[in-house]
């Protein structure tokens, strides 16, 4: 045959429009439908930039052995610490416990606070039967300043407020010497949980509020976010869906602020498993996922009518697989890095198909 001969111009036109156009979108670099490039970042980088990991690190528990609260105390004058803590020395205690509030307080926890509004109490949740009595504020042994009631053993019981020496702050419901109840504590940088607590720790429903506007609102676990939940950016971005011990796991929804999401199975905060991603200017991936790359089995679908079915290896076709045009023509075949590579079929709009050998998307052989 010639050089002109149809058959060869037309596998060279489809072998070119698969390298040129079909480039995986998924990885950090790819291209539009116009062939311009375009960046698809992936769903960690979101959480980088904009919100750490969600730790409430509870200040209920072990406080004072943390190193930044011990280095306030230091700065502190310790002295009149300790002459303040022997309240049969000064009988207006009020007035000194005040001039000590007044140290620990800053502005990110006061603005915080102002604009949470008063915390709001549940009475029913006092209500356990227990004898409690109020007392007036105390400095604990840890330098914390304690308001509220006690039980007969001289535990922290129902409603009280506790302060930290750099102005941190829980009000909320007592029992037995720890947080059990609603309760409210404000972060010294202005971050904030408010919901359930159970011995010192979030547990049960609540939201945590960042002082950059991120927040979380959901259920809650020993410190950690587990169960359902709905996690939103300042940039418009949001996540609603399962938790396990602190991490997006299970089933999900992820929305970008450029209108990306992801439908599907998370692990360990990562795409992985079965799911959907569409791309803002439509392209769709429904199939499988390991570590937020398209990897498995699955269907990559361009708004111009082109379709892939088959496997894929780290975000690239690579397998079996069949690639569709818009006309009614397709490949079917091996594919290597995202090529055609190895044994397959070119099929023309009335089914005939005509065999070859690829090479890194090129015709070798007919």
């Amino acid at each position: 045959m010639g050089a002109t001969c149809s058959c060869d111009k037309d596998s060279k036109q489809d072998t070119d429009q698969i390298v040129i156009e079909s480039i995986d979108p998924g990885s950090y670099e790819n291209r539009d439908l116009d062939g311009n490039f375009f960046y698809t970042r992936p769903i960690k980088d979101h959480y980088n930039n904009n919100q750490a990991i969600i730790k409430i690190q509870s200040m209920l528990r072990g406080y004072i052995d943390r190193y930044y609260v011990k280095k306030c105390i230091q700065g502190f004058n310790m002295q009149k610490l300790s002459r303040l803590s022997d309240f049969s020395v000064f009988p207006d205690t009020t007035v000194n416990i005040e001039v000590i509030l007044n140290s620990y307080t800053n502005p990110q926890t006061s603005a915080a606070e102002k604009e949470a509004g008063p915390f709001v109490y549940n009475f029913s949740e006092d209500d356990d039967g227990i004898t409690i009595h109020e007392e007036g504020p105390k400095l604990l042994e840890t330098k914390e300043i304690y308001i509220g009631s006690w039980n007969e053993k001289g535990e922290r019981h129902g409603k009280g407020i506790q302060v930290w020496p750099d102005g941190s702050k829980f009000e909320g419901s007592w029992k037995y010497g720890k947080a059990n109840g609603q309760g409210r504590l404000i972060h010294a940088n202005g971050d904030m949980y408010e919901g359930n607590w159970h011995n010192d720790r979030a547990s049960g429903s609540g939201k945590y509020t960042h002082s950059n506007g991120a927040r979380y609102i959901g259920s809650w676990e020993e410190d950690k976010q587990h169960g359902k939940g709905i996690e939103h950016w300042p940039d418009g971005a949001r996540f609603e869906g399962d938790y396990h011990k602190g991490q997006k796991s299970g089933y999900g929804l992820f929305i970008w602020a450029d209108g990306s999401k992801y439908e599907g199975e998370f692990r360990n905060n990562d795409l992985n498993g079965s799911g959907t991603y569409t791309w803002p200017d439509k392209r769709v991936y429904m199939g499988q996922w390991k570590d937020n790359k398209m990897h498995g089995f699955g269907t990559f679908t361009w708004i111009d009518g082109r379709k892939y079915i088959g496997e894929y290896f780290e975000d690239k076709k690579h397998g079996n697989g069949t690639f569709y045009w818009p006309d009614g023509k397709k490949y079917e075949g091996m594919w290597s890095n995202g090529r055609q590579h190895g044994n397959g079929f070119l099929i023309d709009r009335a089914g005939n198909k005509r065999p070859g050998v690829w090479s890194n998307g090129k015709k070798i052989n007919s």
